[in-house]
Formats: structure tokens, sequence, C-alpha cells
């Protein structure tokens, strides 16, 4: 406490936090000596881990998490940041805060461009209830995913939680876009097919179904779509 200069209090710090954890087995002391060293140097991403990490050995998850929080904020280093949101993700998710974890993981999967940390993120989301977080942390994943037939799973779920979220137009559109990707999944098809159906866009059904019977291998199945089409064509829009 007496000392002056940062390096003088940085070097007893950490001989301190050496005698907590290596004499005394105070997990929880060391930690709050890595942390004062976190704010002392607040370019250290190490001196975060080493904080957390005693943290959570000395079963203080609270505290863990809270010196990853205040740590990453003014890192500048893109990749340990995004490390370190990571685990403050996990460590949240072990708190039962699933709103918290979700933030953690969509801003660690920005820093590291990351699908799964985006998944994570969207799981999180959708625990909490925070459809519109969770269907833009889809649509990131989606972006992400790099093939096409991943790209539509992710686009479908996105499309979901638009829906609960309240917002049917973007939502069919991203079931839409679902749709296009990956023509052959019926699940996807017929999950449109309905949502057109209940809000009666007869033309827009007619058109999907004669769209996706250009598209399908199947030929029972081209023909089935064709011949759907054509009977609501005739029934719905009275165009023979």
């Amino acid at each position: 406490n007496a000392a002056g200069e940062v390096e003088t209090k940085i070097a007893l710090e950490k001989k301190l936090a050496g005698l907590h954890e290596q004499r005394r087995r105070d997990f929880g002391a060391a930690a709050e000596a890595w942390a004062r060293i976190a704010r002392l140097a607040p370019e250290d991403e190490r001196a975060v881990a080493t904080a957390a990490k005693l943290f959570e050995k000395a079963g203080q998850l609270e505290q863990a998490a809270q010196v990853i929080a205040d740590g990453a904020a003014s890192l500048e280093d893109v990749v340990a940041k995004g490390q370190l949101l990571e685990r403050l993700g996990e460590i949240r998710e072990q708190l039962g805060d699933a709103s918290g974890a979700g933030d953690a993981y969509a801003e660690a999967a920005e820093a590291q461009k990351s699908s799964k940390l985006w998944e994570n993120a969207e799981r999180c989301f959708a625990a909490a209830e925070r459809w519109d977080r969770a269907a833009a942390a889809a649509t990131q994943c989606g972006q992400l995913a790099g093939e096409g037939r991943l790209e539509a799973q992710c686009c479908a779920r996105a499309a979901d939680h638009y829906f609960r979220a309240g917002d049917e137009p973007t939502g069919l559109e991203r079931l839409e876009r679902a749709c296009d990707l990956d023509p052959t999944t019926d699940d996807f098809a017929t999950a449109l097919v309905e949502r057109y159906t209940a809000i009666e866009v007869w033309d827009k059904v007619v058109a999907f179904l004669a769209k996706r019977g250009g598209r399908v291998a199947d030929k029972p199945k081209r023909v089935a779509l064709r011949r759907q089409a054509a009977t609501l064509a005739e029934s719905k829009l009275s165009d023979k």
C-alpha cells in the first residue's frame, strides 16, 4: 500500500498472491491480489485470467465473473478479449444467468468470428426469452456457417425466434431464405406454407409450391407439389 511506483506495487502484489496461494492455500485472497494487479495493469489479460481462475478455485464464481467483466472492457487485444469473454459466458451459465451469458458469448463471438460461440449466444438468449437477440445470433451463425444446408438451419432457427418475438415479416424472410438455401428439406417448406396459409397470401403459396416443384429431385413429389399449386391457383386465386 505504501509503494509509490506502479511496477513496485505489482511486484509486491505478485509476491503476496504467491504467499496466499502456495503457503496459505487461500485462493480467494490470492485472487484478490491478482485482481488488484489487473487494475494496476489493465492491458495485462493474464492477470485477469489468473484472478478469475483463482476465484473459481475458491468457489467464488460471482467474483470470477466480475473480474473478467471489468478486465475485458479495457483490453485492446481482440483475441485475448474474446477468450476471456467466452469464459465469462461459461461462468455466467454456471451461475444461472442465461441473459448475461448470452451477452458475453455474443461479444466473444464478435471478437473471434466464431459460429460456435454465436450458437452458444443463441441458446442462452433463447433460454432467457430474449427472442430478438436469439434471432440475431442465429443469423450471425448462419453467415459464418460456410455451407448452404447449415446456413439454412440457422435461418430457420432465426425465423422461429423472430416469430416468437412477434416480428412476422422478418420471420417470413428468414424462413424463405432457409427454403432457398435448402429446397429439399420438407420441414422448412411445410413451415413456410403454413405461415403463408395462416395469413392467406395465396399468391405466395402458389408461387412457392410451383418453384419448389421445379427444384426437388423426386418425381412423385414434383408432381404432387405442382398439382397442389394448380389446385390453389384455381380455388383460391380463381386463376384457371
